[in-house]
């Protein structure tokens, strides 16, 4: 037996040698032999994952800080300080408290919005324009965008007051109007149908002149270079005049603007002032019984009326109508009483939309009505 034991090494060794190259040492038993017992021939496995070391166990005293992230301390008690709050450039009073931690109070004092906040700021009547707010928690002051379009009657009975006006257009009602940041001024005409008895050939209904602009240069050389027109009878084509401007399709005889309807920025106050000393065809009158129409242009033609085409159209664009019209004459022309009944329906004050003048003949003198309806423009935006 004692030479059985002594050969034992001898046997065990070779075998490790002959299998090592065939056999993974980390999953074969003979690999997990640790050493034999020579007292009593057992052999001890060990265990199953020699070649790793157990980690530690977890310090579970370790001080991971303030369980809650509760307020600070403070000493001494009764201590106050002002502490920035909110997202609005908020601030608060912080009171050290007898537990020797901070008791916050209100957060007070916050501005109008966010830092790099956008904000929609309404400007005059129906417009709007995109702010950014500033560091400071504050809504920056606004230039609230307002697109004016001078809309002249050119035909015969009233060239000659557009003629002896011009420097009055531009001096008393557009200069001061361009002066006013955000402000830009367009010039457009009309006349009449070119179709007998309505017009003659050489009539445009309605007429793109000069878009709007900041450039008073650009406006003074729209109204000195209007067309001379004629007209045929009294009333005149100013609903398409105001059908087109409001976005409407225009008459294959008007001459729209390349850039479409009023070329009015968007966002931006929309007025019309039109300047004229007749009524209109295809528009109501107090003149008339509720519901009638002003010489209504025969069906044939095409032409824009004001319940059915003009109107609702000028209310969905915001447009708001201002006027310098003679304010006196026979029915038939009674410019004035037409405007006031249509600026009524559109929901104005007629008193602070039209201003009239008496008729000087075909060269009336209109400077302090143009500066008049200039101060109400600049009333209804608060400019």
């Amino acid at each position: 037996m004692k030479k059985l034991g002594v050969l034992v090494p001898l046997l065990v060794i070779p075998a490790l040698t002959a299998c090592s190259a065939f056999v993974d040492p980390d999953t074969s038993d003979l690999a997990r032999i640790d050493r034999v017992d020579s007292g009593t021939g057992t052999v001890d496995a060990g265990s199953t994952d020699a070649g790793r070391v157990d980690a530690p166990p977890a310090d579970a005293g370790t001080d991971a800080g303030p369980p809650d992230g509760g307020p600070p301390p403070c000493e001494p008690v009764g201590a106050t300080e002002t502490v920035s709050c909110g997202d609005r450039c908020g601030t608060a009073e912080r009171v050290c408290g007898s537990d020797g931690f901070w008791e916050m109070g209100a957060c007070e004092s916050e501005g109008a919005c966010s830092p790099g906040e956008t904000v929609a700021v309404t400007c005059g009547v129906t417009g709007s324009v995109d702010v950014v707010c500033t560091e400071e928690c504050d809504v920056p002051a606004v230039v609230c965008p307002l697109d004016v379009m001078l809309l002249l009657d050119v035909t015969g009975s009233h060239r000659q007051t557009i003629n002896n006006n011009a420097g009055a257009i531009i001096d008393n009602l557009a200069a001061p109007l361009l002066a006013i940041a955000g402000v830009r001024v367009g010039v457009a005409y009309f006349a009449d149908f070119p179709v007998s008895p309505f017009g003659n050939m050489s009539d445009v209904p309605f007429g793109g002149q000069t878009p709007p602009t900041r450039d008073v240069t650009m406006v003074r050389a729209g109204v000195g270079s209007v067309p001379a027109m004629s007209g045929g009878d009294l009333p005149e084509s100013g609903m398409e005049a105001l059908h087109v401007l409001a976005g409407g399709a225009p008459h294959m005889s008007s001459r729209p603007f390349a850039c479409g309807g009023g070329c009015w920025r968007a966002g931006a106050e929309r007025a019309v002032v039109i300047i004229t000393d007749v009524s209109q065809h295809n528009a109501p009158s107090s003149f008339l019984p509720p519901g009638e129409l002003v010489s209504p242009y025969p069906a044939g033609l095409g032409a824009p009326s004001w319940y059915d085409d003009v109107r609702p159209l000028v209310e969905d664009e915001r447009i708001t109508i201002f006027g310098v019209v003679r304010d006196q004459g026979d029915s038939a022309d009674d410019a004035y009483r037409q405007l006031t009944l249509l600026v009524t329906e559109l929901g104005q004050d007629p008193d602070a939309s039209i201003v009239g003048y008496m008729s000087g003949g075909g060269a009336a003198d209109i400077r302090a009505p143009l500066a008049a309806v200039r101060d109400l423009i600049v009333a209804r935006y608060g400019l």
